[in-house]
C-alpha cells in the first residue's frame, strides 16, 4: 500500500463503554490531529452513565465523528462493530481511557503508507494517579520489552494504540466477538499464525488512564487470566508446538509454578519489593481466572464455534 501524493483518508476507531470520565478528552485529542483527512468512528455500548450525552455533544461540534451502536456487550464485539462502521482502508485504534498526541495518526500510519507494513503497534505512558497505576504502567512496559524483536518489530498487540490495514482484518477475520477481555491477544495469535509481522513504534505514545484502585486492577487481571485460558484452548496446538515461550500463557503450564518462586526472588532484587508485590498479586488473579474458566471451557468453545470464531 505504498502511496505517493495525497494522503488517503483513514478511520480512527474508539470502542466506548462507561467512559464518562475520559471520553471527552479522548475525542478532543483525536480531533486535534495534524493528519489531513480522517473520520472518527465511536462504537458505543449502552452505558448507565453520561457517556452517550458526551459523545453527542462532541458530534454536534464536529461532523467527522460518527457513532455506531454495539448490539452485543463485550470488547471483541465492540471492536468488530468499529470495523463494520469504518469506511477506509486503514484503521487506527485507541481506547476511550486514552488521550493521543497531535501527530499520532500521522506517525502511526506512516509505516503503512511508506513501508507497506500491515500492522503497527505504538506505546503508552501513564496519566498518573497514584501507586497502583504507576506499578501497572511499569509492569506493562516490562511486558513490551520482553516481546521486542529485532529490526523494529514486536510480538505483542495492544488495541489502545495500533493501526492496521482493513485487508488484514478481512484476512484473519477481525476480533473474536465472544471474548470480553484479551481479545487483542487472541487477535495477535491469529496474526502470527498467518505470518503477519507487527511494526513497533516505541516513541509514539498515547496517555493511558489506568484503573485507579488495586481492586479494579486485580479484577482486570482476573478477566485477562480467564480469557487467556480460553485463547490457549482455542489455539492449543499452536502454543504447545510453536509458541510455548509466550509469557502470557506460561501460567497455564505446571513448569511455571515450579520455577516461579525463584524468579520472584530475582525479580524483587532487580525491580524492588513493591513491583514484586504487584506482580505476585496480579499473577494470583490471573491464575484464579484460568481456574474459573476451566469448568466452562467446553461451553465457551462450543459457542465460539457456533458463532464462527
Amino acid at each position: 500500500m505504498k502511496r505517493k501524493g495525497r494522503k488517503p483518508k483513514v478511520s480512527v476507531v474508539v470502542p466506548v463503554y462507561n467512559s464518562e470520565r475520559t471520553i471527552e478528552k479522548c475525542l478532543l485529542s483525536i480531533l486535534d490531529q495534524t493528519y489531513p483527512d480522517y473520520e472518527v468512528v465511536v462504537a458505543y455500548t449502552r452505558s448507565p452513565d453520561r457517556t452517550l450525552k458526551i459523545i453527542k455533544k462532541v458530534m454536534k461540534k464536529d461532523d467527522r465523528v460518527r457513532m455506531v451502536k454495539c448490539k452485543v456487550r463485550g470488547r471483541g464485539a465492540a471492536r468488530n462493530t468499529c470495523i463494520e462502521g469504518a469506511r477506509t482502508d486503514i484503521l487506527v485504534w485507541t481506547d476511550a481511557d486514552c488521550e493521543v498526541p497531535r501527530d499520532w495518526v500521522e506517525r502511526m500510519v506512516a509505516p503503512i503508507l511508506v513501508d507497506d507494513e500491515d500492522v503497527v503497534q505504538g506505546n503508552e505512558s501513564s496519566a498518573g494517579g497514584g501507586l497502583w497505576p504507576t506499578l501497572s504502567q511499569r509492569a506493562g512496559q516490562r511486558h513490551l520489552d520482553v516481546h521486542m524483536k529485532k529490526k523494529g518489530y514486536i510480538d505483542h498487540l495492544d488495541t489502545k494504540n495500533f493501526a492496521v490495514k482493513s485487508s488484514v482484518l478481512d484476512d484473519v477475520g477481525g476480533f473474536n466477538g465472544v471474548m470480553r477481555s484479551n481479545e487483542d491477544f487472541e487477535f495477535k495469535v491469529r496474526l502470527t499464525k498467518n505470518m503477519y509481522k507487527i511494526r513497533y513504534l516505541s516513541k509514539v505514545k498515547v496517555v493511558h488512564h489506568h484503573r485507579k484502585t488495586l481492586k479494579a486492577l486485580l479484577y482486570q487481571k482476573y478477566e485477562q487470566g480467564y480469557w487467556t485460558s480460553v485463547t490457549y484452548n482455542l489455539h492449543k496446538n499452536f502454543f504447545d508446538n510453536e509458541d510455548k515461550e509466550e509469557t502470557v500463557v506460561q501460567p497455564l503450564y505446571l513448569s511455571y509454578y515450579v520455577t516461579a518462586p525463584f524468579k520472584l526472588v530475582r525479580f524483587i532484587f532487580t525491580y524492588g519489593f513493591m513491583d514484586g508485590l504487584f506482580v505476585t498479586l496480579t499473577c494470583m488473579c490471573i491464575a484464579a481466572g484460568t481456574l474459573t474458566a476451566k469448568p466452562k471451557m467446553n461451553e465457551i468453545l462450543a459457542r465460539m464455534k457456533k458463532e464462527g470464531y
